[in-house]
C-alpha cells in the first residue's frame, strides 16, 4: 500500500507539473526574498563583527580638551571593565605632491610593540600591499591615496606656513612601504580638518618615535568582551556604562591635572612676561644705542670739524712759523752771502795787502839788498877812499860820490825804515785784517753753522710740518672714514632696526596679546574633559549603522508583503489542487485509505514542492541578495567581502510560514472534503446557481455587449474566488513594483529637493570664537571681494538636544540675524499647504521630520538645550518642509527671551558662483587663512556623500523591483495555470462547439486581462499606502524621504504588471491548444 501510495505522489506530481513548478517557484522566490533581503542586513553587521574581532577594533576612542598624560593613562586604565590601552598621537597636516598638496591625518605607528605583540595591538592596520615600517624613516599610506604614489617612493611632510606640524614631527621624509586599511576608516569619508580645504584627503602612520608632542591626542580603549554584536542594543547600553566610568574616572583625574596645568601656565605665563620685558628692554637698548650712537656721530663731526679747525689753525700757524723760518734763513742766507762776499772781499783785500805787502816786502828787501849793496859800495868806497888820498880827485870823487852814496844811503835807509814801519805796519794791518777775517771766517763758518743748521731744523720743520699735515689730514680722513662708517653703520642699524621694529613690535604686542590671550585663557580654563567615542560617535560605523537600519528596514515590510503574495499564491495552488482532486480522495476513501492517509498526499505533494523551494529560496536567496546588497554599499565602504552565512532565523520563518501556507490550507480542506461519503466524493460538485450579475441589470451597457464578453463577465463573478485571489496577487505585485518605483523616486528626488529647493547656499562657513579683529577684518575682505563668492549672511547655528515625550533628537539651531536676508539662502514651506512659514518674535518653527519623531505640532511645546545644557521650553509656531537632519529656526529676540543671552554670529552662509572642485579648495584654503575660521563645508560635498548612499540604496530597490516583477510574472502564470487546470473541460467544450484555438484563448485571455487591470489599478491603490508605509518605516531618524508620487511610477507599474499578463498569455496559448477534448470532456467519469 505503501508504494502505491507513494507512486501515486510522484504521478500527480508528473501528470500536474506545472501547479508542481509553480509552488516550487513561488515558495522558492518567496523565500529566497524574505529571507536574503532580512538576512542582509544581519549579514552586513556580522562581516563588520567579524572584520573588528580580526584587527582587535578598540571599543572606545577617548579624546581631551588637553591631551593625555601618563597619569591620565594609568587612571584610564584603572577604570572597571577596561582590557587594554593603547594611547597614539594624530596630527593633520599636508603631504606634498607636485602642485596641490594632499591634506591628510598623520597618526602614530608603535610599529615595534606592533611586531612584538602582533594580536596585542588595538585597531590593528590590515595591510593591502607591502608591509608595515620597520624603520623610523618609513611609512605607509590609506589605501585610497595610492593612486598617486607607489611603493618605495618617498614622501615629504609640508611644513611650510604650518608651525603646528612642524613642532610636531621630528622628521619630514618618509619611504612608502605599503598601503594599508585602518578600521577608524571604513567609509570613504576620511573626515574633516581646521587646515587647508577642510576635507582630508586620507591617512599616513608614522612611527610614534617620529612625534614630538608633549601629551597624547587620543586613547584607544577596548573594554572587556560583553559577548554582544556591536550592532546590538546591548552592546550599545554597555558602552554606554562603559563611557559613564570613564567620564566618572576623568571627573576625579581632571582636577588634579587641572591644579597642575594651571600651575604651569602661571610659571609659563610669568617666563613669557619676564621675556616681554627683557624683550621690550633689547629693543628699547637697542634704540638708545643708536641714539647714542647718533649723539656720538654727533660729538665726533664736531670733534672732527673742531680738529679741523685746529688743524687748519696749526698748520696755517706752521706755515708761518716755517715761512718766518725761511725769511730769517733767507736773511741769514743773504747776511752771509754778504758776510762772504764781504770776507772774499777783506780776503781780497788782504790778499792783494798780502801782495803788496810781499811786494812791499819783496822791494824793502830789495832796498835792503840796494842799501846793503849800497853800503858795500860805501864800504868799498871807503875802502877806497881810504886808499886815496883825501884830497885827491878820485878821492874827492870818490867822497863826492860815497856822499852821493851815503846821502843815497842815509835816504835808502830812510825810506827803507819807513819801509820797514809801513811794512811792519802794514803787516801789523795785514795781520790785524787777517785776524778780523779769520774771525770774520769764524764767525762767517758759524753763522753758516748756523745757518745750515737752522736750514736743516727748517728742513726737518717742513718735513716734520709736510708728515703732521699728512699724519693730520690722514687722521682727519680717517676720522672722517670712522664717522662715515659709524654714519653708514648708524644708517645700517636704523634701517635694520626700522625693518625689524615693526615686526619686534609685532612680537611684543603678539607677546603681550598671547600673554593676554594666556591671561585670559588661564582665567576662561576649565578643567579638562574626556569625550569617550564609542564606535557609534565613528562617522563611517554610524553610516553603516544606518544604511543597515535602512536595509532592515526595507526588510521588514517590503519581503512580508512580497511572501505573503507568494504564500497566498502557493495557498491558492494547494486549495485548487485538493478540490479538483475531490473524485480522487472520493475512490480512495472508498477503496479503505483512512483520512490521514490520504490526506498525506496532498500533504507530500505541498511538501515536496514547498521544501525544495524552501531549500532553493534559502540557498540563494541568503547568499545572493546579502551579497548584492553588500556590494551595492561596498562604493561607500572600505570591507572585506561580505558574509553569508545560513540565517536560522530567518530561513526557519520564512521555510515555517511557507510550509505553513502550503501545507495547512491543503490539510484543511482535504479534511473539508473528507467529511463527506465517497459517494458524494466521487460525484461531481453540484453546479452554482447561476445569478444575475450586476452589469445585466444596467441595460443600455448589457444590450451593446457581445456574447463573448458577456460570458467573460459572467464567468469574472461566477469565481469569485478566482476573481479574488487573481485580483489580489496582481494588486499586491503591482503595490510592490509601485513601491520599489515610489521608493526609488522618493530618495533620488530627496537630495534634489533639500540643496536646490530648500537650502540654497552652497557654502556654510564655521567661525572662531577667538579671532581678533585683524582676522574677522581679513574674513569679510574675502567674503566681499572674492569674484567667486556671491551674496553671504551671517547667522547663528548650534547644535542642541530637542525634547518631548517621546525622546530626544538632535538638531541643528538656527538664528537668523536678518530673516528677510536669510530667506534668500533657505526655504521655510510647509510642505502640505505650500504657504510660507515666517519667524515669530516668540516660540520656534521646527522641521516636519522633528516634528513626527518627537509627536509635536504647532501650538505644542518643545524643550531646547543648548550646548551649555541651558533648558528652554519654546512654543512650535511653524513646521516646514526638510528633508535631511533636524532644524530649529528662531529668531533672535526669541532666542534672548528663551535661553536669557544673545546669540553669537557663528556661521556664514554663501552662494558660489562657481562649485567645481578647484574653485572650493581654493576657497577653503583662503578662508582658512584668514585664521577667522574653524571650519568650511559645501553642500556639493554634503551632496556627492548623500548621492553615494542614495546610489546604493538605489541599487537595493532596483533589485526590489526586478524581485517584484519576477514575483508578478511567477504568480500570473500560476494563478492562469490554474484557471486552465479548473477550466480544462469548459475550454474543450468551447473546442468542441467549433471554437478556434485563438477563440478559445481569448476566451480565457479576457478575463485574465480584465482582472489583470483590475488588479492593476487595485494594486495601484494599495501602492501608494504600502509606499507610504515603506517609506515611514525606512527612513532613518536624520532624514525624510519625499512624498510625491510621479505619474510615470503610475505607468511604468501598471505596464510592467500588464507585459507580463500577456506574456504569461503567450506562454499559456500552447498549453490550451493542446487540450485533449475527449479526454478532458470524460474525466469526469
Amino acid at each position: 500500500m505503501k508504494r502505491a501510495f507513494w507512486k501515486d505522489v510522484f504521478r500527480q506530481i508528473r501528470y500536474s507539473p506545472r501547479r508542481f513548478a509553480a509552488i516550487f517557484l513561488i515558495v522558492a522566490l518567496g523565500v529566497a526574498f524574505f529571507a536574503g533581503i532580512r538576512s542582509a542586513s544581519p549579514d552586513m553587521r556580522l562581516t563588520v563583527d567579524r572584520y573588528f574581532d580580526d584587527y582587535n577594533a578598540a571599543d572606545v576612542r577617548v579624546l581631551s580638551t588637553l591631551g593625555f598624560d601618563e597619569d591620565d593613562l594609568a587612571a584610564l586604565r584603572g577604570v572597571e571593565g577596561v582590557k587594554a590601552v593603547q594611547p597614539g598621537y594624530t596630527v593633520d597636516g599636508f603631504l606634498q605632491q607636485g602642485d596641490n598638496p594632499l591634506l591628510v591625518s598623520f597618526q602614530s605607528l608603535d610599529w615595534r610593540a606592533a611586531e612584538e605583540n602582533p594580536d596585542e595591538a588595538i585597531n590593528r592596520l590590515v595591510v593591502v600591499e607591502g608591509r608595515l615600517p620597520q624603520a623610523e624613516d618609513e611609512c605607509v599610506i590609506d589605501e585610497a591615496m595610492m593612486e598617486g604614489f607607489a611603493m618605495g617612493d618617498t614622501v615629504v611632510v609640508d611644513t611650510r606656513d604650518d608651525p603646528e606640524i612642524a613642532d610636531s614631527l621630528s622628521r619630514t621624509e618618509y619611504t612608502v612601504v605599503g598601503s594599508v586599511r585602518s578600521l577608524d576608516y571604513i567609509s570613504f569619508d576620511r573626515g574633516s580638518s581646521t587646515k587647508g580645504s577642510g576635507n582630508l584627503s586620507g591617512f599616513v602612520f608614522l612611527p610614534v618615535e617620529n612625534f614630538t608632542l608633549e601629551v597624547y591626542t587620543q586613547v584607544y580603549l577596548q573594554a572587556e568582551d560583553t559577548g554582544y554584536s556591536r550592532f546590538s542594543e546591548e552592546y550599545e547600553q554597555a558602552m554606554e556604562d562603559f563611557c559613564d566610568r570613564l567620564e566618572a574616572a576623568g571627573a576625579v583625574r581632571n582636577p588634579v591635572r587641572y591644579e597642575t596645568l594651571t600651575a604651569d601656565a602661571q610659571a609659563e605665563l610669568e617666563d613669557a612676561r619676564q621675556q616681554l620685558a627683557d624683550g621690550e628692554q633689547e629693543l628699547a637698548d637697542a634704540r638708545r644705542q643708536l641714539e647714542d650712537a647718533e649723539q656720538e656721530i654727533a660729538d665726533g663731526e664736531r670733534e672732527l670739524a673742531d680738529g679741523r679747525e685746529e688743524f687748519e689753525e696749526q698748520m696755517a700757524d706752521g706755515e708761518r712759523q716755517l715761512a718766518d723760518a725761511k725769511a730769517q734763513l733767507d736773511e741769514a742766507a743773504a747776511v752771509l752771502e754778504e758776510n762772504e762776499r764781504e770776507l772774499a772781499d777783506g780776503r781780497a783785500q788782504l790778499e792783494q795787502g798780502r801782495a803788496e805787502l810781499e811786494e812791499n816786502r819783496a822791494a824793502l828787501q830789495e832796498g835792503e839788498a840796494g842799501l846793503r849793496q849800497l853800503q858795500d859800495g860805501i864800504g868799498e868806497l871807503e875802502a877806497q877812499l881810504a886808499l886815496l888820498p883825501p884830497e885827491s880827485e878820485p878821492a874827492q870823487q870818490l867822497a863826492a860820490q860815497l856822499e852821493i852814496l851815503r846821502a843815497t844811503y842815509e835816504e835808502k835807509s830812510a825810506e827803507l825804515e819807513a819801509g820797514r814801519s809801513q811794512l811792519a805796519a802794514a803787516e801789523e794791518t795785514l795781520a790785524s785784517a787777517e785776524a778780523r777775517l779769520e774771525a770774520g771766517e769764524a764767525a762767517l763758518a758759524e753763522g753758516r753753522a748756523e745757518y745750515e743748521s737752522g736750514l736743516r731744523e727748517y728742513q726737518d720743520s717742513r718735513e716734520a710740518f709736510a708728515r703732521g699735515r699728512a699724519e693730520g689730514e690722514q687722521e682727519l680722513a680717517d676720522a672722517e672714514k670712522e664717522l662715515a662708517d659709524a654714519r653708514q653703520e648708524l644708517a645700517d642699524g636704523w634701517a635694520e632696526y626700522n625693518e625689524k621694529e615693526p615686526d619686534a613690535l609685532a612680537q611684543i604686542e603678539d607677546a603681550r596679546q598671547q600673554i593676554a590671550d594666556g591671561e585670559e585663557a588661564l582665567a576662561d580654563l576649565e578643567e579638562p574633559e574626556w569625550f569617550p567615542l564609542d564606535l557609534r560617535m565613528n562617522a563611517g560605523f554610524a553610516s553603516y549603522i544606518q544604511d543597515t537600519d535602512r536595509v532592515a528596514a526595507i526588510g521588514l515590510v517590503f519581503p512580508l508583503i512580497f511572501f505573503l503574495v507568494a504564500a497566498l499564491v502557493s495557498l491558492t495552488n494547494m486549495t485548487r489542487m485538493v478540490e479538483d482532486d475531490r473524485t480522487v480522495i472520493g475512490v480512495m476513501k472508498a477503496l479503505g485509505y483512512g483520512r490521514m492517509a490520504i490526506a498525506c498526499k496532498y500533504l507530500v505533494y505541498a511538501g515536496l514542492a514547498t521544501v525544495g523551494g524552501i531549500i532553493l529560496g534559502v540557498a540563494v536567496g541568503c547568499s545572493f541578495f546579502p551579497w548584492v546588497v553588500a556590494n551595492a554599499y561596498g562604493i561607500l565602504y572600505t570591507l572585506p567581502s561580505v558574509l553569508t552565512p545560513l540565517n536560522v532565523e530567518n530561513s526557519l520563518l520564512a521555510g515555517g510560514g511557507a510550509l505553513l501556507c502550503a501545507v495547512l490550507p491543503a490539510f484543511l480542506v482535504c479534511q473539508g472534503e473528507l467529511m463527506s461519503t465517497p459517494a458524494s466524493l466521487m460525484r461531481p460538485r453540484s453546479p452554482k446557481e447561476g445569478k444575475r450579475i450586476l452589469l445585466e441589470r444596467v441595460g443600455f451597457i448589457w444590450k451593446h455587449i457581445n456574447f463573448s464578453k458577456k460570458v467573460t463577465c459572467r464567468n469574472i463573478f461566477r469565481y469569485k474566488k478566482r476573481l479574488l485571489m487573481t485580483i489580489f496577487g496582481v494588486a499586491g505585485c503591482t503595490a510592490l513594483i509601485f513601491t520599489g518605483f515610489g521608493l526609488k523616486d522618493s530618495i533620488r528626488m530627496m537630495i534634489p529637493k533639500q540643496y536646490e529647493k530648500i537650502q540654497k547656499y552652497d557654502m556654510q562657513v564655521s567661525l572662531d570664537s577667538g579671532a581678533t579683529g585683524v582676522e574677522k577684518d581679513a574674513l569679510a575682505a574675502v567674503l566681499d571681494r572674492t569674484e567667486e563668492i556671491g551674496r553671504s549672511v551671517e547667522l547663528h547655528q548650534e547644535i542642541a538636544d530637542a525634547l518631548s515625550a517621546q525622546g530626544r533628537q538632535e538638531v541643528y539651531l538656527v538664528v537668523p540675524q536678518d530673516e528677510g536676508e536669510f530667506l534668500q539662502f533657505m526655504t521655510l514651506k510647509n510642505r502640505r499647504t505650500g504657504k510660507d512659514v515666517s519667524l515669530p518674535d516668540e516660540g520656534a518653527v521646527i522641521t516636519e521630520k522633528l516634528g513626527r519623531l518627537l509627536d509635536v505640532g504647532v501650538g505644542d511645546t518643545l524643550t531646547l538645550r543648548d550646548g551649555d545644557n541651558r533648558e528652554a521650553a519654546v512654543e512650535i509656531t511653524g513646521i516646514v518642509e526638510n528633508y535631511v537632519y533636524h532644524y530649529v529656526y528662531m529668531t533672535p529676540g526669541a532666542y534672548e527671551s528663551a535661553f536669557g543671552a544673545s546669540p553669537e554670529q557663528n556661521t556664514v552662509f554663501a552662494q558660489l558662483n562657481d562649485t567645481s572642485q578647484e574653485t572650493e579648495d581654493g576657497l577653503s584654503r583662503t578662508l582658512l587663512d584668514t585664521g577667522a575660521v574653524s571650519g568650511v563645508a559645501f553642500n556639493t560635498a554634503i551632496r556627492a556623500n548623500f548621492d553615494d548612499m542614495i546610489s546604493a540604496l538605489d541599487i537595493v530597490v532596483v533589485v526590489l523591483i526586478f524581485s517584484a516583477a519576477a514575483l508578478a510574472f511567477v504568480v500570473l502564470f500560476s494563478l492562469t495555470s490554474i484557471n486552465i487546470d479548473e477550466r480544462e473541460r469548459e475550454l474543450a467544450t468551447l473546442k468542441v462547439l467549433g471554437f478556434y484555438d485563438g477563440e478559445t484563448a481569448m476566451y480565457l485571455y479576457r478575463e485574465n486581462i480584465l482582472l489583470t487591470l483590475l488588479g492593476i489599478l487595485a494594486g495601484l491603490v494599495l501602492g501608494n499606502f504600502l509606499l507610504f508605509f515603506v517609506l515611514n518605516t525606512a527612513e532613518v531618524d536624520m532624514v525624510m524621504f519625499t512624498r510625491e508620487t510621479y505619474w510615470t511610477n503610475y505607468v511604468v507599474s501598471s505596464v510592467i504588471t500588464f507585459g507580463f499578463s500577456v506574456l504569461v498569455n503567450l506562454l499559456t496559448n500552447r498549453v490550451i491548444r493542446k487540450i485533449d477534448m475527449v479526454e478532458s470532456l470524460k474525466s469526469v467519469e
